[in-house]
């Protein structure tokens, strides 16, 4: 099975999608300085996650939908996945609403374990899962939550969002 790297942009922030011939396994964030012209060959779902992040990235696409293919969670993580996927742009929901919907009204901080360690973000948008009183908690990606604040505030103008 071959490995391969997709840089990408959204709204200037530089991405590196790291995958199999399967799909997307990890989305790393990059600097100015990391180089990746010497990639010639894009990966089976590479034109694809092209067309989607450029039309997400002007509104025309509301989900990211490339394949992944990601080391399988335990039945809760996976659900929980799927709801924060389904998440719309520009919205937020509570790592406690995100549990009580996969069943474990009990297990917002299983949430947010789950979210500290996503592979991909902006695929699965754990930016949008927001703490019980409404506000911005932890965001492990560059910047912490500056960088989630910003993220939301983008989306919300791409979309159209109030």
């Amino acid at each position: 099975m071959s490995s391969y790297l997709l840089p990408l942009e959204l709204w200037g922030i530089r991405l590196c999608l790291i995958g199999s011939d399967r799909g997307v396994q990890k989305v790393k964030f990059i600097t100015p300085e990391e180089d990746f012209s010497f990639l010639k060959t894009l990966p089976p779902w590479g034109e694809e996650a092209r067309k989607q992040m450029g039309d997400f990235q002007t509104g025309q696409r509301q989900k990211l939908t490339v394949p992944f293919d990601r080391v399988r969670k335990s039945s809760f993580g996976e659900k929980v996945l799927a709801e924060v996927q389904a998440i719309p742009p520009g919205e937020c929901r509570t790592y406690g609403e995100i549990a009580a919907k996969c069943g474990s009204p009990g297990a917002a901080r299983a949430v947010g374990r789950l979210m500290a360690r996503n592979p991909l973000p902006i695929f699965v948008p754990c930016h949008r899962v927001i703490g019980a009183n409404r506000k911005l908690t932890g965001y492990s990606g560059p910047g912490g939550v500056e960088f989630k604040k910003w993220l939301l505030e983008k989306e919300k103008d791409v979309f159209g969002k109030p």
